[in-house]
């Protein structure tokens, strides 16, 4: 499994805080784990990586 790189990381990061307004809906506010998987399957689908790996950064990246 290849290992996510800090600018990667930082993607991941920037990407969860997009997220709050890019999947924001009528009368809701995205909670915390759909932000993460959101910028994890965004950043999995542009980078060629397991989405599970992205989420597994994001969350350490997070901590």
């Amino acid at each position: 499994m290849t290992e996510i790189a800090q600018d990667g990381r930082v993607e991941l990061v920037n990407s969860y805080h997009i997220a709050m307004t890019a999947i924001q809906g009528l009368n809701h506010v995205p909670t915390r784990y759909e932000r993460m998987l959101w910028a994890a399957n965004k950043y999995a689908r542009e980078h060629d990586v397991k989405s599970v790996q992205a989420y597994k950064a994001l969350s350490e990246a997070l901590a």
